[in-house]
Protein backbone atom coordinates (compact mmCIF):
# COMPACT_ATOMS: atom_id res chain seq x y z
CA UNK A 1 0.00 0.00 0.00
CA UNK A 2 0.99 3.86 -0.72
CA UNK A 3 1.93 6.12 1.51
CA UNK A 4 -1.63 7.38 0.41
CA UNK A 5 -3.07 4.48 1.87
CA UNK A 6 -1.29 3.97 4.90
CA UNK A 7 -2.13 7.59 6.18
CA UNK A 8 -5.56 6.92 6.20
CA UNK A 9 -6.93 6.62 9.60
CA UNK A 10 -9.48 3.49 8.25
CA UNK A 11 -6.04 1.83 6.96
CA UNK A 12 -7.94 1.64 3.56
CA UNK A 13 -7.62 2.55 0.03
CA UNK A 14 -9.41 5.95 -0.74
CA UNK A 15 -12.30 5.76 -3.48
CA UNK A 16 -12.06 7.34 -6.84
CA UNK A 17 -14.75 10.61 -6.47
CA UNK A 18 -15.69 9.98 -10.38
CA UNK A 19 -16.34 6.50 -10.23
CA UNK A 20 -15.70 5.12 -6.68
CA UNK A 21 -13.82 2.30 -7.39
CA UNK A 22 -10.76 2.30 -5.34
CA UNK A 23 -7.20 3.49 -5.92
CA UNK A 24 -4.10 3.48 -4.76
CA UNK A 25 -0.14 4.62 -5.91
CA UNK A 26 1.22 1.29 -5.70
CA UNK A 27 -1.43 -0.07 -8.34
CA UNK A 28 0.28 -0.34 -11.74
CA UNK A 29 -2.55 -2.14 -13.87
CA UNK A 30 -5.86 -1.56 -12.87
CA UNK A 31 -9.41 -4.27 -12.83
CA UNK A 32 -12.38 -3.53 -12.05
CA UNK A 33 -11.72 -3.13 -8.29
CA UNK A 34 -8.41 -1.49 -7.80
CA UNK A 35 -7.24 1.45 -10.11
CA UNK A 36 -4.07 3.22 -10.13
CA UNK A 37 -4.56 6.92 -8.37
CA UNK A 38 -4.34 9.67 -10.90
CA UNK A 39 -3.89 13.26 -10.11
CA UNK A 40 -5.15 15.58 -12.48
CA UNK A 41 -3.63 18.95 -13.57
CA UNK A 42 -6.11 20.85 -11.13
CA UNK A 43 -4.76 18.86 -8.14
CA UNK A 44 -7.66 16.62 -8.22
CA UNK A 45 -7.64 12.69 -6.94
CA UNK A 46 -9.12 10.24 -9.43
CA UNK A 47 -8.86 6.91 -10.72
CA UNK A 48 -6.32 6.53 -13.74
CA UNK A 49 -9.60 6.58 -16.34
CA UNK A 50 -11.84 8.88 -14.67
CA UNK A 51 -8.47 11.79 -13.97
CA UNK A 52 -7.58 11.47 -17.49
CA UNK A 53 -10.70 11.88 -18.75
CA UNK A 54 -10.79 15.13 -16.61
CA UNK A 55 -8.53 16.19 -17.79
CA UNK A 56 -9.06 15.45 -21.35
CA UNK A 57 -12.49 17.44 -20.56
CA UNK A 58 -11.16 20.50 -19.02
CA UNK A 59 -8.35 20.59 -21.93
CA UNK A 60 -11.54 20.56 -24.49
CA UNK A 61 -13.13 23.27 -21.74
CA UNK A 62 -10.14 25.73 -22.34
CA UNK A 63 -9.70 25.62 -26.23
CA UNK A 64 -13.58 26.11 -26.52
CA UNK A 65 -13.43 29.27 -24.56
CA UNK A 66 -10.05 30.44 -26.32
CA UNK A 67 -12.14 29.65 -29.69
CA UNK A 68 -15.09 32.02 -28.69
CA UNK A 69 -12.81 34.43 -27.12
CA UNK A 70 -10.96 34.30 -30.88
CA UNK A 71 -14.20 35.01 -32.21
CA UNK A 72 -15.14 38.54 -30.65
CA UNK A 73 -12.11 40.00 -32.31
Amino acid sequence: MCKMCEENPCKEMESCQGCGIQICFDVTEGDDIVRPAYVTASGDLYCDRCGKQHDRDEDREIEDESAYFEGMD
